[in-house]
């Protein structure tokens, strides 16, 4: 089964927002640059190493980065899942 990158990009966003952490806290945390988690959040496709840095500095699991989200995403004050 394909990953679903917009999944990734929405858990990614979902738990560093939920931790109280900014791209560039998050960004330090995993050892990349602030950019690189603003295009994870875009919708960019990760490597594995670079989800086992997200999911460890989160504090979850790879496969809770990798499930459907619950989350919407909201682009220009409009639901991007409606």
């Amino acid at each position: 089964m394909p990953i679903d990158h917009h999944h990734v990009a929405l858990n990614v966003r979902t738990a560093r927002v939920a931790h109280g952490l900014t791209q560039r806290e998050l960004a330090d945390l995993v050892g990349c640059r602030q950019a690189l988690i603003s295009a994870t959040e875009l919708g960019l496709r990760p490597t594995p190493q670079l989800l086992e840095r997200l999911a460890s500095a989160l504090g979850v699991e790879v496969a809770v980065l990798l499930r459907p989200s619950r989350a919407r995403l909201v682009q220009g004050g409009r639901d991007a899942a409606a």
